[in-house]
């Protein structure tokens, strides 16, 4: 495809690009990253600049590592920021550290350091969004003789999800459908033929069945423990964007909560649990058992939404127990986090009533 056959928007952005790519350097990117508030790792691209990029590009996501590895030939990096927007992309490979930064609220940046000269740009993209529309356009840095050109529109669901992601490059042009479900993504086709190359498998199997049956109970045993003697009645059951089984934990008591920001009330970083901290003595509620992890990445192999489809069911079944101690008993709100999408208030609002909402809330 030329670049004269681009709309006027894309061709728009793509000077922007052009403009910003031979102005950007390694300092530009430098300045991002005392903006990251969290640090999460994983044994791959687990979290994406560009939605549905793994599915497209039929990529192993890898798995969350709970702890930054003492070492390790091959990890990825994700740096988040204060409203869990995730601002800094990181590969590292003996041969060398690949970057992506959010170095502006509409420009990110691909920085590479190959061990052999100083880091170089190689390129930048320039993004857009509305409710309806997302447009990004990427040119390469003044260091690569060609300076390629990419392009990609996506047309945005009520919820913000790509249904239709269309990518141009001087290769061609390339549309893709994405069907969804209140899980997540359930289907993704290669247009105009509805080749399906990326489907959610049903996890209806009985190895299935038996995890979420035993992560029921180990759940359950850690809720019912943190109510007793936490007196937590808010337990949240932490993910990314495709679900992480085991997850990670969080508790929280609703009395404590009210009268703190919304956003920062519902932040599992300000609670109980594996983001934030454990109480001395508490680590034990994390949820280490090695089988759970074996068998959860299995699961999340065959398809990576089926962790947080497992998660949602697991948290219907378990919300709303009365748990505690035999004078004190409360009854426990469980719900899911997804890390990825932060909103952290919105999540909360989404998943209980109006009498739970106002008593988080403190209304």
């Amino acid at each position: 495809m030329l670049e004269s056959e681009l709309s006027p928007e894309i061709r728009v952005l793509l000077a922007r690009a052009t403009e910003e790519a031979n102005l950007c350097s390694p300092a530009v990117i430098d300045a991002v990253r005392p903006q990251v508030a969290r640090w999460e790792y994983a044994t791959g691209p687990f979290y994406t600049m560009d939605a549905l990029h793994n599915e497209i590009s039929g990529v192993d996501p890898g798995r969350l590592l709970k702890r930054p590895p003492a070492r390790a030939k091959n990890i990825y990096c994700f740096g988040f920021d204060a409203q869990s927007r995730l601002i800094w992309w990181e590969n590292r490979r003996p041969t060398g550290i690949n970057w992506s930064v959010q170095i502006s609220s509409d420009l990110r940046a691909n920085v590479i350091d190959d061990q052999r000269r100083e880091p170089r740009v190689l390129g930048v993209a320039a993004v857009t969004r509305s409710a309806v529309i997302a447009r990004t356009a990427f040119r390469q840095g003044p260091t690569l003789a060609q300076r390629r050109w990419a392009a990609r529109e996506e047309t945005l669901d009520a919820r913000g999800r790509p249904v239709h992601v269309w990518l141009a490059s001087p290769d061609g042009v390339q549309e893709y459908r994405a069907d969804y479900d209140d899980v997540g993504l359930t289907r993704l086709r290669v247009l105009p033929h509805d080749v399906v190359i990326w489907e959610r498998p049903v996890s209806g199997d009985a190895s299935t069945l038996d995890y979420e049956e035993r992560l029921t109970l180990a759940l359950s045993a850690r809720i019912e423990r943190a109510a007793a003697e936490l007196g937590a009645d808010v337990a949240l059951l932490v993910h990314g964007s495709e679900g992480s089984l085991p997850p990670q934990l969080a508790f929280a008591n609703s009395a404590t909560m009210a009268g703190v920001p919304a956003e920062a009330r519902c932040d599992p970083h300000s609670m109980h649990g594996d983001i934030g901290d454990w109480p001395t003595g508490f680590d034990t509620l994390s949820l280490d058992d090695p089988e759970l992890v074996r068998e959860g990445r299995r699961i999340q192999q065959l398809q990576r939404d089926a962790g947080r489809a497992v998660l949602v069911r697991i948290a219907k079944r378990l919300s709303g127990r009365k748990l505690g101690s035999a004078d004190q008993q409360r009854r426990v709100s469980v719900l899911t986090i997804d890390l990825d999408r932060g909103e952290y208030a919105a999540q909360f609002r989404e998943q209980v009533d109006d009498a739970t909402w106002a008593r988080i809330a403190g209304a």
